[in-house]
């Protein structure tokens, strides 16, 4: 069976979206499949959505965008009996519910769908909450070869968040929570890594809250450096918050 990805976001485009898109093809080993739809701003221009999928022949559609993608999908299998399956990721659940036209197009969006994926659990009871009906969590997954033994804090436990660098993702919680347990500071090691405009907010706070014996923060998204901080670490932590429309 050819499946093909449907999406706007495909490694190597920053961000975890495109890095986990790009993973599930590689694990059932169609990763060269992907339509990534440049949209026309011209009325009917969703139309060369639909063509640049129908050129893939695709007999299953992996859709990582409920809208606009999925309406695109609903539509192609309406016309070629082609099913597709619904990917969420955090935010796409929630502007895609911000409204009742949204919501209802939503709905039956996944309701016509083979199956629908949430890559947490707390998103899947959202989901679920919502539609009815119960999401396949498949969790983003590190590409880590090391065995982490020999990890550089090993006389720490060692705290992780690689996320996108802004306020959602949460970073300054745990920023907040550790300034509160300075007696923790010879225990604990926190490495933040990722890039983003909230950066420099954070590097302000873990000044202004003397954490900067146990706070490193990296800014970069290079795949080798988060591959190393997967393996020093113990915990990977994110507590997310919703934030507007991020």
């Amino acid at each position: 069976m050819k499946v093909v990805t449907f999406t706007i976001d495909y490694f190597p485009a920053p961000g975890g979206l495109a890095r986990y898109a790009k993973a599930v093809m590689e694990f059932i080993g169609g990763e060269n499949n992907v339509c990534i739809p440049k949209f026309s701003s011209r009325r009917f221009g969703w139309l060369s959505a639909i063509r640049a999928l129908s050129s893939t022949k695709p007999e299953m559609v992996f859709v990582h965008h409920v809208l606009p993608l999925g309406t695109i999908s609903l539509i192609y299998r309406l016309m070629y009996k082609v099913p597709y399956v619904i990917f969420f990721h955090g935010m796409d659940f929630m502007l895609a519910t911000r409204n009742p036209w949204k919501r209802w197009l939503t709905k039956r969006i996944l309701r016509n769908a083979k199956a629908v994926v949430a890559n947490t659990q707390y998103l899947a009871v959202k989901i679920a909450r919502f539609s009815d009906i119960e999401p396949l969590v498949v969790h983003p997954l590190p590409s880590i070869c090391g065995t982490g033994h020999n990890k550089k804090y090993s006389d720490r436990v060692s705290l992780l968040s690689v996320a996108r660098l802004v306020e959602r993702k949460g970073i300054q919680r745990v920023l907040q929570a550790l300034a509160r347990h300075p007696e923790w500071n010879d225990r604990i090691k926190y490495v933040i890594v990722g890039v983003g405009d909230y950066a420099p907010e954070l590097r302000a706070m873990i000044s202004d809250l003397n954490l900067s014996s146990i706070a490193d923060l990296k800014e970069t998204a290079d795949d080798a450096v988060i591959r190393t901080a997967y393996e020093n670490a113990d915990i990977f932590v994110l507590p997310t918050i919703s934030k507007g429309n991020d």
